[in-house]
């Protein structure tokens, strides 16, 4: 049988709903997934198929510049009344059908003797516990799959320009993605698509921005002194303040975990003051989610947060002092203002924070 009926007959019987075969130059890479990583995920250091492990692959797959790239999608719709549990149960059940998929395209390239490096949408799931965290090499080095967004790929954009809608964060369904990079001209006419995306990939303007910052502000006056919209390069980062602060070398927002990074890869910035009071309700760290989720809730899958001052989340920081190599509230975890030479008092004489957009 050809490779491409081969292919095709894979495609009919497997649970994707979308395969396509595009330029290798049509994939967008995107420096700050790296950081979406660092700070927003469990994995980050934990695994070999996540960064910083995962940024070799990277290198060698931009330095390669490989013809083509395979992109197949899942689709499942969500009730409008499914509830949170089965919704996770649903997401999770997705992540493991998607690896799945990777591995039987990956073994039908092996076959046919294409040469490729294939990824999958999420954190590899071949090992229930990746030998990493306890300082052993792979069990499964033939076998792990590293994330599309652990070597620098957005899967949004990429996927939505493909002709296969993504939005972050979903509401409608659940999608999940692979790739497959090689250079062989079998596959190049694939163009295939079982069911629509259910999602739509919607740019976000400065407006929409502009009015979700007006109705947090107005929703919250007893959390926020003032919100507001500014260009980044208006933020001075030339003060270099973590020295002599107790807090460097045992805190996840300080250096050396919280290292430089180049700001300018975003265009704006939500700049807030917040609303100092002793309420746990309207506390510091509950005014960092909440603008963060307001933000990424419009679709702005690389909103990234930078805290004034270091974390106090916890007592104390397991920062350094721990095997884990994680941070306990990966959901509010973000590098301080100071380490990324950034003086709070250019802003007033409050407590900030900043929202990179």
């Amino acid at each position: 049988m050809k490779p491409l009926n081969e292919l095709k007959i894979f495609f009919e019987t497997s649970p994707l709903a979308f395969m396509r075969v595009i330029p290798f130059n049509e994939v967008f890479f995107d420096d700050r997934c790296k950081f979406f990583c660092k700070y927003g995920c469990k994995n980050y250091q934990r695994k070999y198929c996540c960064p910083p492990d995962s940024l070799e692959l990277k290198d060698a797959i931009q330095n390669h510049n490989y013809k083509w790239v395979l992109l197949a999608a899942t689709t499942s719709p969500l009730p409008p009344d499914i509830s949170p549990y089965k919704k996770l149960f649903l997401n999770r059940y997705k992540e493991h059908e998607i690896q799945r998929v990777s591995t039987n395209l990956q073994d039908l390239f092996i076959k046919n003797k294409i040469e490729h490096i294939v990824l999958s949408g999420g954190a590899c799931k071949k090992c229930q516990i990746c030998s990493k965290i306890i300082h052993l090499k792979c069990k499964k080095p033939n076998q792990k799959l590293t994330s599309m967004e652990a070597v620098g790929i957005d899967c949004q954009k990429t996927l939505s320009s493909a002709g296969f809608p993504f939005e972050m964060p979903a509401k409608k369904s659940i999608n999940r993605c692979t790739a497959l990079l090689f250079d062989s001209d079998e596959f190049s006419t694939v163009n295939w698509k079982k069911m629509a995306s259910y999602q739509t990939f919607q740019k976000v303007t400065k407006n929409h921005i502009q009015i979700a910052i007006d109705t947090l502000q107005k929703n919250n006056p007893q959390m926020f002194k003032e919100i507001k919209l500014i260009p980044i390069h208006e933020i001075s980062t030339d003060n270099y303040l973590c020295e002599i602060c107790s807090s460097k070398q045992n805190n996840y927002s300080c250096p050396p975990y919280s290292d430089k990074i180049n700001l300018l890869l975003w265009d704006m910035c939500v700049l807030w003051e917040w609303n100092n009071n002793d309420s746990k309700k309207n506390s510091y760290n509950n005014a960092l989610k909440l603008v963060h989720n307001t933000i990424f809730s419009l679709g702005l899958y690389f909103a990234f947060t930078i805290r004034d001052c270091y974390c106090d989340a916890c007592p104390i920081c397991e920062c350094g002092r721990s095997e884990s190599q994680t941070c306990k509230f990966k959901k509010i975890l973000s590098p301080s203002m100071q380490s990324q030479g950034i003086d709070p008092k250019q802003f007033g004489d409050g407590k900030f924070g900043l929202e990179l957009v």
